[in-house]
This record gives C-alpha cells, structure tokens and sequence, in this order.
C-alpha cells in the first residue's frame, strides 16, 4: 500500500499521536476536526436540531426559510466566532451549510403540489 504523504500531513494523524488525549478533548468539543470527517459534527449538530426545526418549519415555512437565509447571509461573521475559516480549525463554515440543510428539510415537510407539477407553469 502507497501512502500519499501531502494528505496523511493534512489528516493531523501526528499531533494526535503525540497528545492523544487532548487530540480527543478537541474532537469532541467541536475545536479542531480531522481532514474529510470535519463535516460529520456539523450534521450531528443538524440533527440533533431537528426536534425543533421541524415543528417550526411545518407551522412557519416562510419564517424558518427568511431566518435561515438572515443566518447564511451573517455565515462570515458567526463563522470568525468559532474559527471556520481556510486558516483556522474548521475547513468550512456550518453557517453557511445550514442553509442547505433548511432547505432539505422545507422541501421534505412543503413538496410542491402534483396540480402544480402538472400546470402549465409547473412544466
């Protein structure tokens, strides 16, 4: 097996082995995450919202979605609270992601009307 040295660097495989226990501390403490997996907290972090987006989402749509695109639009601000950017821990901004999550989530709870689909502006 080959291993590619530019991305084994980028995983942060030595500082944990160096520091196990404090490598861990960080990862479950959202602080630092490792290259490729950085992603799955945030979706933990989604789901673990939905028992309280969905009722607001069913009951308020235009209101969840004007919210979520107030929060996607601050996504450069809020990201420099928890040091998501190019040069800090996180890779990506979940701000920002989020935005794609609401909307997930509008389109599961609102689909659009088969009328629709089958009107003349629906084609």
């Amino acid at each position: 097996m080959h291993l590619n040295p530019a991305a084994a660097d980028l995983s942060g495989w030595a500082s944990f082995a160096a520091h196990p226990v404090r490598e861990t501390f960080h990862l479950v403490l959202l602080a630092r995450q490792p290259y490729l997996s950085s992603v799955l907290p945030m979706y933990v972090i989604f789901a673990l919202c939905v028992p309280a987006a969905v009722p607001f989402a069913r009951r308020a749509r235009l209101s969840t979605l004007v919210c979520n695109l107030l929060l996607w639009a601050f996504a450069p601000l809020l990201a420099a609270i928890i040091g998501a950017s190019p040069f800090a821990n996180w890779p990506f901004n979940p701000f920002a992601w989020q935005l794609m999550f609401v909307f997930g989530m509008l389109c599961r709870l609102h689909p659009v009307p088969p009328g629709f689909q089958t009107s003349e502006t629906g084609r």
